[in-house]
C-alpha cells in the first residue's frame, strides 16, 4: 500500500454482524466519511436468508457508501448516472459527482423525478 502513496492503514478484525458492525460501530468509532464495499458475493438463496452485507451497510450507514460491483482497477467510468430529487443530499451528491465525472472524462446523465 505504501507504493500507492498510502501510509496510514489500519486493519480491523472483529466478530459480529458486519451489516451492523461496519456502519454503526467501526465507521462511527473511526469517524469515517465514506464506506467502500464490494457488492455481495452471496448467491440468491443466501441473500434471501441472511441478506447482503453491502445492502445492510447501506441501510445502517450514516456516512456516504460506495458499492463496487465489477469495475476493474485501472478502467475509468465511461458513463455515470446521477439520480437527484431536489433534496439537500441530492445536491451534495451532485457536487461530489461532477469532479468524479470530470476526472474520469465520463458522460454524465442526471435523472430527476
Amino acid at each position: 500500500m505504501k507504493d500507492a502513496g498510502l501510509t496510514n492503514i489500519e486493519t480491523v478484525l472483529d466478530r459480529g454482524n458486519p451489516k451492523v458492525l461496519i456502519p454503526k460501530e467501526i465507521a462511527t468509532t473511526k469517524q469515517v466519511d465514506l464506506i467502500v464495499a464490494g457488492a455481495s458475493g452471496a448467491g440468491t438463496v443466501e441473500k434471501f436468508v441472511i441478506g447482503s452485507v453491502s445492502a445492510g451497510i447501506v441501510k445502517h450507514a450514516t456516512s456516504d457508501v460506495l458499492i463496487v460491483r465489477k469495475k476493474a482497477d485501472g478502467y475509468p467510468y465511461v458513463s455515470i448516472l446521477l439520480a437527484v430529487d431536489g433534496s439537500e443530499s441530492a445536491h451534495r451528491a451532485f457536487k461530489k459527482t461532477l469532479p468524479l465525472a470530470k476526472s474520469e472524462k465520463a458522460e454524465l446523465t442526471i435523472a430527476h423525478e
